[in-house]
Parts: structure tokens; sequence; C-alpha cells
């Protein structure tokens, strides 16, 4: 198997690097190389670019962004996948990555955190073309939004052991479904 990247927390708050590190784990666990972008939440992260030139350069089979939303609206909760549209590995690697993406989703409902009420449509897959670090990929990636930090439950969620104990299943999950697709 090919390294995996999986990359580092920007969202320090509620999606600290313990999250990266659990999933890293886990995928080890079952033979992946992992690739991390970030190990601690001291200081600032690698700069978008790097972020994907580490996945590039370790010749990964998929890179995964970790984040939780910053969405203002009272209503806004749940998550979403985000997708590239404009990827530099061009068309094959957009949808390998949208593949990934509905993988994702399949396993992340299981978590208990709904599907995003105000991004991504039903499908809770949102295709954009301004996200550098994606769109520089030259491998599949997607960047997970766990759920609107900014939302009461939401927030509550993200911050639950169990709750990170179900993310990281699933998103285990979501990997190794994935690869045997490909």
């Amino acid at each position: 198997m090919a390294p995996l990247a999986v990359s580092g927390v920007t969202l320090a708050v509620v999606r600290g690097s313990g999250v990266g590190m659990a999933l890293a784990d886990a995928l080890a666990g079952e033979g992946a190389q992992v690739v991390l972008t970030r190990t601690t939440d001291t200081g600032a992260g690698p700069c978008v670019n790097d972020r994907a030139a580490i996945g590039n350069r370790a010749g990964a089979d998929a890179v995964i962004s970790l984040h939780a939303d910053g969405n203002l609206s009272s209503t806004a909760r749940g998550f979403h996948v985000i997708r590239s549209t404009t990827m530099v590995g061009g068309p094959a690697v957009e949808d390998a990555s949208t593949a990934l993406a509905q993988r994702v989703v399949s396993e992340f409902e299981r978590t208990g955190m709904p599907r995003s009420t105000y991004t991504g449509g039903k499908a809770a897959i949102t295709a954009r073309d301004d996200i550098a670090g994606l769109n520089l990929l030259t491998v599949p990636g997607v960047m997970l939004e766990a759920g609107n930090m900014h939302h009461p439950t939401d927030a509550r969620l993200l911050a639950s052991p169990e709750f990170v104990q179900a993310e990281v299943a699933a998103l285990t999950r979501a990997v190794e479904g994935w690869l045997t697709q490909q």
C-alpha cells in the first residue's frame, strides 16, 4: 500500500492534532504508511501549498484534510466533505476524489453528526475550485468539515471522546473501502 497522507488540522480549538494522530494510528494499525502534515497544535501549521506538496511527494493514495467549520449561522450544523473541481492532477484525480468524498460521507454519517444543513446539498459534498490545499494535489484528496464548531450541539459532539472514536473509525472504514475500489 502506498503512503496515505492525513492532512493536519487547521482548527485546533475543537479539531486538535489528537484526531489526526488517532486516525494515523488506526490506519497504521491496518498496515498503511501514514504521513502527517502536522503532529501538534502548537503554532501555525504548514502553508496549504506545503500540505499539498507533502501528499504529492509521498505519492499518497489519498489525502484527507481534517477540519471543523466555523459558519456563524445559528442554524448551520452538520458535516460536509469538500472536493476540488480544479485539481492539478486532472480529471482522473478529481474523479477519484469524488469517489473518496462519497465514501467519507457514507461512513461519516454513522458517527451521529448529521449531514450539513447549510452546504453540500443533500449529498453533504461541496464542490469547490478555491481550496488551494486540494487544488494543488496530484493525488486524490478531500477536506472533511467534521461539524460546525459554532453550533452548540456540533461543538459538544466534536469535543466528545466518544465522537472522536466514532470519527476515527468512520474515516478508517472510508479510506479502506475507497482503496479496495481503486
